[in-house]
C-alpha cells in the first residue's frame, strides 16, 4: 500500500504531495499526521489518500511513524484543497501557513471531532449586535459547543479574550509552540472558546459555531501569513459544507439583498498628472463623453511608480 502525503513544507504551486510506501506495521487513514524522510531529514506530513499502487513504487521511501496527537477529519483536507485552489498556492504551503511549526514532543491530548454531521439546513444569521452581546452569546454557547471567534485585529482579539474571562487567543504574535497549544487544546475539548485573527480561520469547519466580528471589514483579507485568503469565505464554506453555524455582527458583502439606489452628483475635475495644467483635449473629450453616457461605464487607466499603490477606490 502507498499513501499520498502533504508535507509540512513550503513547495511551489503544482507540487501538492508525494507518494510514500506504508510499512506493514502501520495502519493509516486520511487526515493522520505522519513522519516521513525528505531530503535526508525527517519531516511531518498529513496523509491525503491511500492507494494500492503508485507510479513511483520502485523508488518510494517508507513512512517512518505516526504522530498520534494530531489528526484531522476529511473536512480539513477538503478545506485545504479548496484554499490552495482559490489562492493559487500549493497544498503544502497552505498547510505550513496554518499549522506553522509543531513541537517535536507529542502531547497527551487528542483532537475530538463530531462523528456525524447534521443535515446542512442551518443558514448564517447576520445581526447588528453590540460586542457585549457577542461575548454573552459566546459564553452561553461555549457551555456545550466549540465556539470560534474571528476578528480582524490582534488588539481586538485581546479585548474579546478579556471580556470572555481570558479565553485563549490565536494570533501571529504567538510562537510556534504557543500557537500549537492554542488550536490543539481547542480541538481536544468538546466545548470552549478560541478567539483568533484570520490565521485561525482554517479551524472553522472543526468548530460548532463561528462568530465573525465585523465581517465587512477588509482587514479580514489582509496578510498576516501567506497565502492571502478571506477568512469570512472559510467560515461560510464551513457553514455550507459541515453545517457549522456562522454568525456576524453586520451583513456580509455578498448578502442577497437589492442594493439601494444611490444618486451622487458627478463632477469631473481634470488635472494633468505632471502639474495643475488641464489634461489634453483628447482626454478631456473622452471624459466628457463618459459622463454623458447613459449605460455602464468602465474606466481603464495605467498607473506608474509611486502612484501604483492607489486605485479607483482611493
Amino acid at each position: 500500500m502507498f499513501a499520498t502525503v502533504i508535507p509540512l513544507l513550503r513547495t511551489p504551486i503544482g507540487v501538492d504531495g508525494f507518494d510514500y510506501a506504508i510499512p506493514d506495521t502501520l495502519s493509516l487513514k486520511p487526515g493522520m499526521m505522519v513522519r516521513i524522510p525528505f531530503r535526508k531529514q525527517e519531516h511531518l506530513a498529513i496523509v491525503e489518500s491511500l492507494h494500492a499502487t503508485s507510479d513511483f513504487a520502485n523508488r518510494a521511501a517508507e513512512i517512518i511513524s505516526v504522530r498520534e496527537d494530531v489528526v484531522f477529519p476529511p473536512l480539513f483536507l477538503k478545506l485545504l484543497s479548496q484554499t490552495a485552489k482559490h489562492t493559487f498556492t500549493s497544498k503544502p504551503a497552505v498547510l505550513k501557513s496554518w499549522l506553522r511549526q509543531l513541537p517535536k514532543r507529542e502531547v497527551n491530548q487528542v483532537p475530538v471531532y463530531k462523528t456525524q454531521l447534521p443535515v446542512a439546513d442551518v443558514t448564517a444569521v447576520w445581526k447588528n449586535t453590540p460586542r457585549e452581546a457577542l461575548a454573552a452569546f459566546a459564553k452561553k454557547q461555549a457551555k456545550t459547543r466549540r465556539v470560534l471567534i474571528l476578528t480582524p485585529w490582534k488588539h481586538r482579539a485581546e479585548e474579546l479574550s478579556r471580556a470572555l474571562s481570558s479565553a485563549p487567543v490565536l494570533t501571529s504574535d504567538l510562537a510556534g509552540g504557543a500557537a500549537f497549544r492554542a488550536w490543539h487544546d481547542f480541538l481536544s475539548q468538546k466545548e470552549g472558546i478560541l478567539v483568533s485573527t484570520r490565521i485561525g480561520a482554517w479551524l472553522s469547519p472543526l468548530a460548532d459555531d463561528v462568530l465573525i466580528d465585523e465581517p465587512e471589514n477588509d482587514d479580514h483579507k489582509n496578510d498576516e501569513l501567506s497565502p492571502r485568503f478571506d477568512s469570512r469565505k472559510l467560515a461560510l464554506w464551513a457553514k455550507e459544507v459541515s453545517s457549522v453555524r456562522a454568525y456576524g455582527l453586520t451583513p456580509p458583502l455578498h448578502v442577497q439583498e437589492a442594493a439601494p439606489v444611490i444618486t451622487c452628483p458627478l463632477e469631473v475635475i481634470i488635472r494633468h498628472p505632471n502639474g495643475y495644467s488641464p489634461i489634453p483635449f483628447i482626454q478631456s473629450d473622452a471624459l466628457n463623453l463618459l459622463q454623458e453616457h447613459a449605460g455602464p461605464r468602465i474606466v481603464i487607466h495605467g498607473v506608474r511608480g509611486t502612484a501604483s499603490r492607489f486605485n479607483c477606490r482611493d
